[in-house]
């Protein structure tokens, strides 16, 4: 039987977002990334996502900034739905697993508009690919 190690199996950490008015575009560090790592990332609307117009939201890395949830209308953004594509939904499919390289920081971006409310969770599940790989909360 082959042994298990830690960076066999993915690691889960979560971040609570709350949103508020602010300037836009806003772009907010989610997690911290070191080295290279492998991971999913799922939103949760705890409460919903609301603006003064046609604001968006998308989830990735800089230079890839909608490169693990793509960027998603502040109307599809309602309590109680999870958030892995442009569509949220009760029930969605696993998202695709990503490969983070150069210790690249995972973000959200909101666009175009502020919000005026929201509350969103973030979970990431993780795991290391070089031995200097981390995920942690920002």
């Amino acid at each position: 039987m082959d042994s298990v190690t830690f960076a066999d199996r993915l690691a889960l950490i979560r971040k609570q977002i709350t949103l508020s008015l602010a300037a836009v575009p806003v772009t907010e560090t989610l997690f911290t990334v070191t080295g290279e790592v492998e991971v999913i990332v799922m939103g949760y609307i705890d409460t919903a996502v609301t603006s003064g117009g046609a604001l968006t939201l998308e989830v990735g890395v800089a230079g890839a900034t909608a490169g693990l949830i793509a960027q998603t209308a502040v109307a599809a953004l309602a309590i109680d739905l999870l958030w892995v594509d442009a569509t949220p939904a009760v029930l969605v499919v696993k998202p695709a697993t990503q490969v983070i390289a150069n210790g690249a920081d995972i973000i959200h971006t909101i666009a175009a508009v502020a919000c005026t409310a929201g509350v969103i969770t973030y979970y990431c599940w993780w795991r290391p690919l070089s031995t200097d790989g981390e995920v942690v909360p920002a």
